[in-house]
């Protein structure tokens, strides 16, 4: 049985003795139960769904940002530019160094993060603010 299907069967018996409460403004319950006759659901499988999708979510994110933290300064320095639409060449001439340089400090970050296309790792990232990227290497 995978991870998320063991915690849903968990927070189900939980229901059931009564170890879950919280309670919602108005608004936030008129959300979910349009949300849930939406889907055919009930509130109860709604709840769980996002909790489950939540949690994946937050997992997800923990996985990038410990990807990150294993790269070098110039590696998170190039994939940000990278991230930010800037060439390799763009990059290059920043930093002072080759496009080819820059191609492997970008390669390494991939390496890293388990992707095999730029495209994957600019996907990965694109929620990420790297704004101040941008202004530093101005």
């Amino acid at each position: 049985m995978e991870f998320w299907d063991r915690l849903r069967a968990l927070f189900r018996t939980m229901r059931g003795i009564g170890l879950r409460h919280y309670e919602l403004n108005d608004r936030l319950q008129s959300a979910l139960t349009q949300r849930a006759t939406k889907e055919q659901k009930t509130i109860e499988e709604l709840h769980d769904d996002l909790l489950v999708t939540g949690l994946a979510h937050l997992q997800a994110a923990d996985k990038l940002k410990e990807s990150w933290d294993r790269l070098t300064p110039r590696e998170a320095d190039a994939v940000a530019l990278s991230c930010l639409g800037y060439t390799n060449q763009e990059i290059a001439d920043r930093f002072g160094i080759s496009p080819e340089t820059v191609k492997t400090h970008i390669s390494r970050a991939m390496v890293k993060f388990g992707y095999r296309k730029k495209s994957e790792l600019h996907m990965a990232l694109s929620e990420w603010d790297f704004s101040q990227w941008d202004k530093l290497y101005r």
